[in-house]
C-alpha cells in the first residue's frame, strides 16, 4: 500500500498556524517584559523617592538656632551675643544643622535649601560650603517651602514680619505639584537650641 503525504494545502495550513502561535506568544512576552520594566522602574522610583525624603528629613530635624559669631582679635569679650539665625522664604532657607550630608555629623555646618527650575523641572538643591547635591527633580512648574510657628500657624518667611522672632520654626514643609500627584515632605525641627547659645542664655530661650 503506498503511504500517503502532506498535501500543499496541508503544510501551509500547519504553517500558518505556527505562525499565528509564535506571534501571539511574542505579544505575551512582549506584554509581560512592558510590566515588568513599569514595575521596576516604578519601584525604583519609590525607593529613591523615599531616600530624598529621609534626606530632607534628616537636614531639617537637626536644625540648630546656630553658633555665636566669634569675638574679634583682642577683644576682652569670649564671643559675640549674636548668633547666626535660620531664615528663609518659599524659595530657600538657609540655617545651621548638626547633621550634614557631606559633612561630619555632629558638626554645626551652615547649609542652604533652595528651590530651582531648571529645563521645565523644579529641583530642591542643597548646598553646603562648595558641595551641591540636587535631593530631588519633578516634573512640575510650582513648588514651595512653608514655615509652621509655636501657634500652629504657616508662615511664608522666617523670621516671620510683624512678630516677635523665634529662632528656628517648629517645622518646615515642603511641597510640589508633579505630574503624578501632590508632593509634601514635612519635618519638625527636633533641637531648636545649639548648646552654645543655651549657655548664653541660661537655657531659658524660646
Amino acid at each position: 500500500m503506498k503511504a500517503r503525504g502532506f498535501t500543499l494545502i496541508e503544510v501551509l495550513v500547519v504553517i500558518v498556524l505556527l505562525g499565528l502561535m509564535t506571534f501571539l506568544l511574542m505579544q505575551t512576552m512582549s506584554q509581560v517584559m512592558f510590566l515588568r520594566f513599569r514595575f521596576v522602574s516604578h519601584l525604583e522610583s519609590l525607593q529613591v523617592g523615599r531616600v530624598q525624603e529621609h534626606w530632607y528629613r534628616q537636614i531639617v530635624s537637626s536644625v540648630i538656632t546656630g553658633l555665636p559669631a566669634p569675638a574679634s582679635t583682642g577683644s576682652s569679650t569670649s564671643s559675640s551675643t549674636s548668633p547666626k539665625v535660620f531664615k528663609g522664604d518659599e524659595k530657600k532657607f538657609s540655617a545651621m544643622i548638626l547633621n550634614p550630608l557631606s559633612g561630619f555629623i555632629g558638626a554645626p555646618t551652615q547649609i542652604q535649601m533652595q528651590i530651582d527650575q531648571v529645563g521645565g523641572k523644579i529641583q530642591l538643591t542643597y548646598s553646603e560650603g562648595a558641595t551641591s547635591l540636587v535631593l530631588g527633580a519633578w516634573n512640575a512648574d510650582k513648588a514651595k517651602l512653608s514655615y509652621l510657628d509655636k501657634k500652629g500657624e504657616w508662615k511664608e518667611e522666617w523670621p516671620p514680619m510683624g512678630r516677635v522672632p523665634q529662632l528656628t520654626p517648629y517645622g518646615i514643609l515642603f511641597e510640589v505639584n508633579d505630574a503624578a500627584g501632590p508632593i509634601l515632605w514635612f519635618a519638625s525641627v527636633q533641637q531648636r537650641h545649639s548648646p552654645w547659645t543655651e549657655k548664653q542664655s541660661g537655657g531659658m530661650m524660646e
